[in-house]
């Protein structure tokens, strides 16, 4: 999880950044959302590995007319906040 290695989520298509989370699935990745946040414009997801002791990565999923528009990752809570509350 975290930033999406090898896609510039601002530009990359939806199926792009699907199949990322496909592969992730089919690697034997899996993640609980540990906690959400929701604002105008944005969606922030807390996620931690299924595994004791992972850390909590956040993706800020950007809206537009209610389709996701692009994905980051943070690995802090509180700049994901951030970049979800500033962003326009």
């Amino acid at each position: 999880m975290g930033p999406t290695p090898g896609i510039e989520a601002e530009i990359a298509p939806r199926a792009a950044i699907l199949d990322w989370y496909a592969q992730l699935h089919a690697s034997g990745t899996r993640a609980q959302i540990e906690e959400s946040f929701t604002y105008p414009d944005a969606v922030v997801l807390g996620l931690a590995q299924a595994r004791p002791g992972s850390p909590v990565l956040y993706q800020v999923f950007q809206l537009r007319d209610g389709r996701i528009t692009s994905v980051r990752g943070h690995t802090d809570r509180y700049e994901a906040l951030d970049d979800a509350y500033l962003t326009p």
